[in-house]
């Protein structure tokens, strides 16, 4: 297990359209089933070979959405792992290039519902938008469930920003 789980960021991911191939970090790429060894992009059929097959046609659906329109989009599905099912969300942006098509795309997935003393609030408020997300899509209400996908790709991002080394202070000295 990551010490990253903690603020219930599992990882961040990018990928390119033209190339199908998707850059995770080792944390992402341990939750997916892909071996250490395993460096570099990889297929987007790789990396979701894992994915419920009761959520992978949705997923794929969600994102390819984005890529019709070059909108945030975030989702909830299952990963099947060593340890047991996994319920997991990913936020993630596709780009749009040249003449509209989708370019390129990146995101965090996280894991909701994580219950460890150092969670910081914002994995709690992560958590809630998850739910009304859900409430969202299960009432029928899609603009409401993007606004919430919406404020939940800044969430990701702020959570993500929690992983990042901190950065060297210029005026202390070593010892």
């Amino acid at each position: 297990m990551h010490a990253n789980h903690q603020c219930a960021v599992v990882g961040v991911w990018s990928g390119r359209f033209r190339t199908g191939l998707v850059y995770a970090d080792e944390a992402v790429r341990d939750l997916y089933g892909l071996s250490a060894e395993t460096e570099g992009a990889v297929p987007l059929d790789t990396l979701l070979r894992n994915v419920h097959p009761d959520d992978r046609s949705r997923l794929r659906a969600d994102m390819a959405r984005s890529a019709a329109v070059g909108l945030p989009f975030f989702t909830t599905y299952r990963v099947k792992t060593i340890y047991g099912v996994r319920r997991v969300a990913t936020a993630g942006q596709c780009f749009l290039g040249d003449g509209g098509q989708a370019d390129h795309y990146h995101g965090v997935t996280m894991e909701p519902g994580m219950s460890t003393d150092g969670r910081s609030p914002t994995a709690e408020v992560v958590d809630h938008l998850i739910a009304a997300r859900e409430a969202a899509h299960a009432a029928d209400e899609a603009l409401l469930g993007r606004l919430i996908e919406a404020v939940m790709l800044e969430a990701g991002r702020r959570l993500a920003e929690g992983l990042a080394p901190p950065a060297p202070d210029a005026g202390r000295r070593e010892p």
